[in-house]
């Protein structure tokens, strides 16, 4: 059930390759062309997704969100301030993004 190589070198996929970009696709378009949305950058996934992908056969995608999208002051550590309403804000954005994500896979019967 493994999905095997995919197109970005060096990694393998916890599941279909083209789940991957259609996640990465849909985080693009509901934050806009100036967001950095990046595919196992700067890590690629751990234990937990590899274990139940390869021992399992349950598809998974990790995801991790810039702390830019909720603190203030997200340059230096020592001063940033997560911000309630830019978090309630990057919630929304993400959720609206893996709502369109799932959509198109219901969309495309995968």
């Amino acid at each position: 059930m493994p999905a095997g190589p995919v197109p970005w070198s060096g990694t393998l996929s916890t599941c279909p390759a083209a789940w991957i970009t259609g996640l990465a696709r849909a985080f693009r378009e509901e934050l806009g062309p100036e967001a950095g949305v990046a595919i196992n950058q700067p890590f690629s996934g751990g234990f937990i997704t590899n274990a139940h992908y390869w021992h399992r056969g349950i598809p998974w995608i990790q995801i991790e969100v810039s702390r830019a999208l909720y603190e203030t002051g997200s340059d230096d550590p020592a001063t940033a301030v997560a911000d309630p309403g830019r978090a309630r804000d990057a919630g929304a954005l993400i959720w609206t993004a893996l709502a369109r994500f799932w959509d198109e896979l219901a969309e495309e019967g995968t």
